[in-house]
């Protein structure tokens, strides 16, 4: 990341010239309470350049609530990659663990390379 420079505020507008290779205001609408905003699946997004090259292909948060395209944005309808661990985390987060960072004898980083 040498020469790594935010173009936005927030996370989003952080992630999306990388994940995109456009700024948040040159995709499609896709914040909430805006009208005709809509999810963020036909985003030209790198992975999907990455499957139609052969490569599987994975996308995972450590913390869902905040995720980076469904806190402000409307996120996406369907599973944007291979393995997507958005679906996991949304069920494995609320659960009490002796450790808050684990699922059992793992770290949730490790669950996500799993």
């Amino acid at each position: 990341m040498k020469g790594y420079n935010i173009v936005g505020d927030g996370t989003p507008a952080a992630l999306l010239p990388i994940l995109t290779g456009y700024g948040e205001a040159e995709l499609p609408e896709s914040r909430r309470g805006h009208v005709g905003a809509e999810t963020v699946d036909r985003f030209p997004w790198i992975w999907n350049q990455f499957r139609d090259n052969g490569y599987v292909t994975q996308w995972a948060e450590d913390m869902q609530y905040v995720g980076t395209f469904q806190y402000r944005l409307k996120g996406f309808r369907d599973p944007p990659v291979d393995h997507y661990g958005r679906p996991f985390y949304l069920f494995a987060e609320p659960m009490k663990t002796s450790k808050p960072l684990c699922f059992g004898s793992i770290t949730r980083l490790q669950a996500m390379f799993t």
